[in-house]
């Protein structure tokens, strides 16, 4: 599948070194990483896969101390990265290395706005290189050593068309009217950050579907969030492993005193959850009834406030992105939910309010401002 295309594994910090030399003086290399987020508490990257305008690399990280060489690569701007799907591969660099990436063009992006039905990195391979990339390591642990051929050749997939899917891709994009959207859009990608758990305390307080809680729910969560934690860190396994979020909120949102409370609650879906810590979890329902110790306090997002004028702005905005649909514009090439969310949030009232409000990109403001403050100015 890889033709007369050789593949490096980089295990040494010489070697990364030495080979960092050569990136730095590339002008564009694919990268790709794999991490365990399936399989350790404290996920983490455990495999980077490059390809440059020679070869295939691995580099091992569990191995190399050492990877300020090539995170400076990953910083360099006179280097272009090519990935595909690369949110969770920027926000865990930082995480990880504390590292930002700089001139990055995301294929998955790039194939978004050119109207590929189907745009993973798979059937894109499939597409233009009559390829078809495997799929049975996605799960695997990678943290898990030695790695043996067919996890290699899996890994090394992920980057070894990448450059030439980039090529293909830059010459439709420069047919097409969205190449500086794409630009844009790539350049923001860098800028997300990691919004998993901070370890400060407060992640129980940012679990999803908790806006309904209130006083003692939130001092019984932060015990049973807390000694789950606890177990899934001593196991060193994914805290759904342990069980999930659904157990948790019912059983903090419900506070059963007894077991057959709580069969109630988790109403059958759950019943291990029960049969292994039924006893723990109705004490520490308990302690978290008389708990005294203060919640932290998050930054709260600010409100919408609920007028005419906000619904109304909503309700114009959303009409206007259906009829560019059914015009034929992809959703891709419109504004986003959280971005109309943004703009009501914001709600500006002049041409120059609009401007500087922050929901619209650079690409969207030059097709759609003229429009969008028309809409703005019909509810004022």
């Amino acid at each position: 599948m890889f033709g007369k295309t050789t593949l490096s594994i980089i295990e040494t910090d010489h070697d990364l070194q030495e080979q960092a030399k050569k990136w730095a003086s590339e002008k564009i290399i694919a990268v790709d990483l794999e991490g365990d987020s399936l399989h350790s508490y404290k996920e983490k990257i455990c495999l980077i896969q490059v390809t440059d305008s020679v070869q295939d690399y691995i580099i091992d990280p569990l191995k190399v101390s050492n990877l300020l060489p090539f995170l400076e690569v990953l910083g360099n701007p006179n280097v272009l990265k090519i990935m595909h799907g690369a949110d969770f591969d920027v926000v865990s660099l930082k995480r990880d290395y504390n590292v930002s990436l700089n001139n990055v063009f995301d294929t998955l992006i790039a194939a978004q706005f050119l109207g590929y039905e189907k745009f993973s990195l798979s059937n894109l391979v499939s597409e233009h290189f009559g390829f078809q990339l495997e799929k049975e390591y996605q799960k695997h642990d990678w943290s898990s050593r030695p790695l043996y051929e067919e996890h290699l050749s899996y890994a090394r997939g992920d980057t070894h068309f990448l450059i030439s899917l980039y090529e293909i891709l830059s010459r439709k994009l420069q047919r097409s009217s969205f190449q500086d959207a794409v630009v844009e859009e790539c350049q923001i990608l860098t800028q997300k950050e990691w919004n998993g758990k901070q370890n400060d305390g407060a992640d129980f307080l940012r679990m999803k579907r908790i806006s309904t809680f209130k006083g003692k729910q939130f001092l019984v969560l932060r015990k049973l969030y807390n000694w789950r934690e606890e177990l899934a860190a001593k196991a060193d396994v994914p805290s759904f492993k342990i069980f999930g979020h659904v157990p948790l909120l019912l059983l903090s949102s419900k506070m059963p005193e007894t077991k057959e409370r709580m069969k109630e609650v988790l109403n059958g879906m759950h019943g291990f959850v029960l049969d292994r810590y039924g006893d723990k979890i109705l004490a520490l329902i308990q302690e978290g009834l008389v708990d005294e110790e203060a919640l932290p306090v998050l930054f709260k997002k600010k409100k919408v406030k609920s007028h005419g004028q906000v619904a109304n702005l909503t309700a114009k905005v959303r009409m206007w992105r259906e009829a560019k649909q059914k015009e034929g514009l992809l959703s891709i090439y419109l504004l986003s939910n959280q971005q109309i969310k943004e703009l009501v949030l914001s709600f500006p009232k002049t041409k120059e309010e609009l401007e500087v409000s922050g929901a619209l990109r650079e690409w969207q403001k030059s097709r759609y401002f003229s429009e969008l403050l028309q809409i703005l100015q019909s509810v004022l």
